[in-house]
């Protein structure tokens, strides 16, 4: 399992409070840091009415920060398929 640096998640934290990161990646971030059993990216483009392409490059955009990391597969809610889980580790 990938474990978020605190470091990168001090960084990240500060280039979301300066206005500088988009709305639709501070969404995803938010929900992804309340959600102990993660996300796959189709529930978060639904749950959070947000495109999946634009929720795709996005959670990539995260994962190549370290913040967030995917781990197993379980079933997703809508489509009933398996898909990986997407997961941050909040402060560790």
């Amino acid at each position: 399992m990938a474990r978020v640096r605190q470091t990168s998640l001090s960084a990240y934290l500060q280039i979301a409070q300066s206005g500088k990161l988009g709305e639709q990646i501070l969404k995803i971030y938010r929900l992804l840091s309340s959600a102990p059993d993660g996300f796959t990216r189709n529930e978060l483009s639904r749950t959070l009415k947000i495109p999946i392409n634009a929720v795709c490059g996005r959670c990539n955009e995260l994962i190549k920060q370290g913040i967030a990391y995917e781990k197993d597969k379980r079933i997703d809610q809508f489509s009933k398929k398996e898909n990986y889980i997407l997961y941050v580790e909040n402060g560790r």
